[in-house]
């Protein structure tokens, strides 16, 4: 597998705008799942709102960030491919270091749910 590397700086510009563009698109995946869940909640239908949340929320939430509270993870998520496009043009990607409260609030609500229906 080959990595792409900017040919010439005439490119710059654009590439600039793509980590943020990218970072963006993550965001509003994270909100869009957020959503779903409040929805779901709302709905009364619990067997499929646990369903949702013990399936393809933490499928979703894990393939864009390894910033959850969730056990295991994608082998690349989104987060890597931000991070190697990153680095291939020299940038350090600040929101790197930063946590992210979005998903580690999806991942405490869904311990928080699972252990009290545990002690039901």
């Amino acid at each position: 597998m080959s990595q792409h590397h900017p040919a010439s700086p005439k490119h710059a510009p654009e590439h600039a705008l793509l980590i943020d563009e990218l970072r963006d698109i993550q965001s509003e995946l994270l909100d869009a799942v957020q959503r779903a869940e409040y929805l779901l909640r709302q709905s009364g239908f619990d067997g499929a709102r646990l369903r949702a949340e013990a399936y393809w929320i933490p499928h979703i939430v894990c393939a864009l960030s390894r910033d959850h509270g969730y056990l295991g993870g994608s082998m690349v998520t989104m987060e890597d491919t931000i991070q190697e496009i990153a680095e291939a043009l020299g940038e350090e990607d600040e929101d790197d270091c930063a946590s992210d409260p979005l998903t580690e609030s999806l991942g405490e609500e869904v311990d928080a749910e699972i252990d009290a229906k545990s002690l039901e």
